[in-house]
């Protein structure tokens, strides 16, 4: 048969898609994916959006009367990779643990006083963590040509997000060559956006008069200037930052010339969980109490308990038998903006098992 030379041959093995059917009034989506070893898996993801403003007689939220649609792409302030991830596409192969982070967070001083230093914390059942948040504050010159560090200025609200953890890019001259290059380009392989990274040949070159400091602390570790102190927030981590980036294998010529499109052998499925690694989480079961300190204008202690709706897939395979899976949670961000709770959960079901349908049921809430 005649054809364009432009045309590839299908690399992967072929699996049928089944007919699925989501018998539940949140968004759904089945898709395909494949392995290293090049096995094809179906894929559903399904999105629940709930109410942090309001909660059942048990404490559970309830269903929010808006949801929301799946994330089809990663979603940025600004510039993606320039400005803060605030959340991830939802089209993933698999999670092999709950990602939970936040999104949209404030810290906010309690009782309004404005403070130079205080806590925030997250609290999922038997897991949490706490982190400290600092006034604004900078590396000032000397006239000796050292720095020192400021004490931080009180305030009453910190951005929590990796543009004001430790971390950043320096470069010199201000600006690059006719080949957009720098004479010093280095960055904090770990955070990007952040602040505090100081390569000692850029302090040597460029001289700046000052320098912005880290504003997210570890707890009870505060930032004096540590060359190797950590980025942290309670936000999503980009893919292109150390460590997640190693995790995702190793793209060269042999990939290329004998692997694509199947993921290298050495790709580890948590390269997909966006959350830093202290915020990944064995999948949850409902019911969980969850405590939010410090990240409310107006409510200081935000205190409520995980839903535990559950969903499951049937799936009919040709063969005649019915197999029943329940969806897992590995996905749960808190918006502390827009006071709403996103919940994804997946499945994953390798083609091999000559499956005819999916069907997605909801179980009553108990």
């Amino acid at each position: 048969m005649n054809r364009p030379d432009t045309v590839l041959s299908n690399p992967l093995p072929k699996a049928r898609v089944p007919a699925v059917e989501n018998t539940t009034p949140f968004a759904s989506q089945y898709f395909q994916t494949v392995d290293p070893d090049g096995n094809v898996f179906h894929v559903i993801a399904l999105k629940i959006t709930y109410d942090m403003t309001q909660t059942d007689d048990k404490g559970r939220l309830n269903i929010h009367s808006e949801q929301q649609p799946l994330t089809t792409s990663d979603q940025f302030e600004g510039e993606p990779n320039e400005t803060p991830l605030i959340y991830e596409s939802d089209f993933c192969a698999f999670k092999p643990k709950c990602d939970l982070f936040l999104t949209n967070a404030i810290a906010f001083a309690p009782e309004g006083v404005a403070l130079d230093r205080w806590p925030v914390g997250v609290a999922f059942g038997d897991w949490k963590k706490i982190v400290q948040v600092t006034g604004p504050r900078r590396w000032m010159r000397q006239p000796g040509g050292e720095y020192r560090l400021e004490d931080p200025s009180p305030v009453r609200a910190v951005e929590l997000n990796y543009a004001n953890a430790f971390g950043g890019e320096n470069t010199w001259p201000e600006e690059p060559d006719d080949d957009d290059n720098y004479e010093i380009h280095e960055i904090d392989p770990r955070n990007t956006i952040g602040k505090g990274f100081a390569d000692q040949e850029w302090l040597k070159h460029a001289k700046p008069e000052s320098y912005p400091a880290p504003q997210i602390e570890a707890y009870q570790n505060s930032y004096d200037g540590q060359v190797d102190y950590p980025a942290v927030s309670l936000t999503p981590v980009m893919k292109i930052w150390e460590p997640r980036v190693d995790l995702a294998g190793t793209y060269d010529n042999e990939w290329r010339s004998h692997r694509w499109p199947k993921p290298p052998l050495d790709h580890d499925y948590a390269f997909w969980n966006c959350a830093p690694a202290d915020q990944q989480i064995p999948y949850p079961k409902g019911g969980e109490v969850v405590n939010l300190i410090n990240l409310h204008k107006e409510v200081p202690h935000i205190r409520f308990h995980f839903p535990n709706d559950e969903l499951l897939c049937e799936v009919e395979t040709e063969s005649g038998p019915v197999l029943k899976k329940e969806m897992v949670t590995d996905t749960i961000a808190i918006d502390m903006q827009a006071l709403t709770v996103t919940v994804v959960k997946r499945i994953n079901m390798i083609s091999n098992l000559d499956v005819a349908t999916m069907t997605i049921r909801q179980l009553d809430r108990g």
